[in-house]
């Protein structure tokens, strides 16, 4: 009979179609078929990525050399970053360990071997290798540290000459500071490094168009004004007219008269 279940109820006092309000197919608001169709890759497909920008930036020449490039990463990772950095500490220890103890077996089976004359010397030659090798580094700092302070007096002396510049405007001090070599990335790059050297000449192309435009804004702004040529003056009427000399005298005559124009212009 019509209406005749309306008021039926379960054992917890909802009626059966009373769960929340929600319908068969409405779970969540979405529909059915919004995602048919689609894969799991679909998203990161779409991203696109420019191999020749990523063979730039390393030094690589083909997608090859970046599939080897890729796989001795990982083999690299392998080794390296599975590996806890104390237990390498560690080990690396126990290895310094074992190596003072075989120097010092290998120097016991040496003096077995040899007279007390032949060890004294020995030792002393070892001694003075040693000392030598000192010497060597210690003047190398030495020249490092000299080499130090005459670059930064010669940085300071340019840095001196370009502050008290009143016709170099601010704006283009940083380039000329590069052009005279101070703090250009050009004396530290090493030139065997491909991929350094790509996006060393990539940032100073970028440097270079930006030191441009400030070039030309400095112009339009009316900063900088374009400098005066002098105007081509004819050597003479006669080579104005296109009239060749015949002979040396008239030769020289017309650059006598030439050199003439010039310096009454001036």
């Amino acid at each position: 009979m019509p209406g005749e279940n309306d008021d039926k109820t379960t054992d917890d006092g909802k009626k059966p179609d009373d769960d929340a309000g929600i319908k068969p197919d409405d779970d969540a608001g979405i529909k059915p078929d919004d995602d048919a169709g689609k894969k799991p890759d679909d998203d990161l497909l779409s991203t696109k990525v420019d191999v020749q920008e990523i063979l730039d930036e390393y030094g690589l020449d083909s997608p090859d050399d970046l599939k080897e490039f890729v796989a001795k990463l990982n083999e690299q990772r392998g080794k390296i970053g599975d590996n806890d950095l104390e237990v390498l500490l560690e080990n690396s220890k126990t290895l310094e360990k074992y190596q003072a103890e075989w120097q010092r077996q290998d120097e016991e089976k040496r003096r077995e071997k040899e007279t007390p004359e032949e060890t004294i010397a020995r030792l002393e030659k070892e001694k003075n290798q040693a000392l030598n090798h000192n010497k060597t580094q210690a003047d190398k700092k030495k020249k490092a540290q000299a080499a130090k302070v005459i670059l930064d007096e010669f940085e300071t002396t340019i840095d001196t000459v370009i502050k008290s510049a009143k016709d170099l405007p601010e704006s283009y001090r940083p380039m000329f500071r590069k052009f005279m070599g101070i703090k250009n990335p050009v004396n530290e790059v090493d030139i065997t490094d491909k991929a350094a050297v790509r996006r060393l000449t990539k940032s100073s192309m970028k440097d270079f168009a930006d030191f441009a435009q400030t070039i030309i804004k400095d112009y339009r702004a009316g900063k900088m004004k374009i400098p005066n040529v002098d105007p081509v003056v004819p050597a003479s009427a006669d080579a104005a007219k296109g009239k060749e000399p015949k002979n040396l005298k008239e030769a020289k005559a017309i650059m006598m008269q030439s050199a003439a124009a010039m310096t009454a212009k001036r």
